[in-house]
């Protein structure tokens, strides 16, 4: 397992659920006028230029799935999957037509553990296949308030109580997910990647002495296509930006120049952009043409 590497260090534009995930599937900020959250509201067009993973996949002829505890039109997160690969998605109006238990809501939408009850038959049912297949689940117990404590998971965290027991009952719930794909068939040929969207919103829960706090990020039998060196896996300066390639990489892909948008292949002898002293917060917040030809109808393949 390559853990961490030293953690993800939050950028500009990389701050919130949506911004987090286009930032980790295409390299790239989310740079637009789009009011944060009420995307979804306004427009179903969402950086048709741009290159991202769930492109690049699909290319591939892996089938995709992304399971989402609510309404697939927040923050535009739908539109953003249809435009990029035409992911399958399944969100909580899928899974109220399936039929859901009475008990089904967490603090918003459906509670994580029922999700990877969700997220497992999913992937029995992918792996019947003989297709590759990717499967992405968002998780949200932590995400808002003192966050959200199932109590028929983790009944004895209700005295921790608060936002700790929340952090600690989703720990338990991807760990024991995590455990049960390590003893399926499937698991041989599977790559996992566990990645926090962004830093923790609860800003006053950690110590007033711990700086320069990371995001969490985990890879569970990759097979990288770059040797796997310590010297690039341990104290590295890096960014969301970064995870694109190295994903990729984790998949034994070859990414040729070590570069993909503005991320490096953490497994290539490359710098990231923090390492190379390179990076400017206001320069991203800068008009770009790069990024604007995003906006307009990508121009033949990657």
């Amino acid at each position: 397992m390559f853990k961490g590497g030293g953690g993800i260090q939050q950028l500009y534009g990389t701050s919130w659920t949506i911004a987090g995930i286009v930032s980790y599937q295409c390299g790239i900020p989310l740079n637009l006028p789009i009011n944060g959250n009420q995307f979804g509201k306004r427009s179903k067009k969402f950086l048709q230029g741009a290159t991202c993973l769930s492109d690049i996949l699909a290319n591939e002829q892996y089938k995709q799935v992304f399971l989402m505890p609510h309404d697939r039109n927040f923050s535009g997160l739908g539109w953003f999957l249809k435009e990029h690969g035409n992911v399958e998605i399944r969100d909580l109006k899928y899974f109220k037509k399936m039929g859901l238990p009475s008990d089904y809501k967490g603090y918003w939408g459906i509670k994580d553990d029922l999700n990877f009850e969700f997220a497992k038959q999913t992937l029995l049912e992918l792996s019947k296949s003989k297709e590759a297949f990717a499967l992405y689940v968002l998780t949200i117990d932590t995400h808002a308030q003192d966050g959200f404590i199932d109590t028929n998971k983790c009944g004895d965290f209700e005295k921790v109580g608060g936002y700790k027991g929340a952090v600690m009952c989703s720990d338990r719930i991807i760990g024991d997910f995590v455990q049960w794909t390590m003893q399926q068939d499937f698991y041989k040929d599977t790559t996992i990647v566990i990645l926090g969207d962004h830093l923790s919103m609860i800003q006053d829960f950690f110590p007033s002495d711990i700086e320069n706090r990371r995001v969490y990020n985990a890879f569970i039998n990759p097979l990288f296509f770059n040797k796997v060196q310590k010297e690039r896996i341990a104290n590295r300066k890096f960014s969301h930006f970064d995870i694109f390639p190295t994903i990729l990489d984790s998949l034994n892909v070859e990414i040729k120049g070590g570069r993909l948008g503005l991320g490096v292949d953490l497994m290539s002898g490359y710098k990231t952009i923090l390492e190379s002293g390179i990076y400017d917060e206001d320069s991203l917040q800068k008009r770009s043409k790069i990024y604007d030809s995003f906006l307009l109808q990508r121009q033949g393949k990657y």
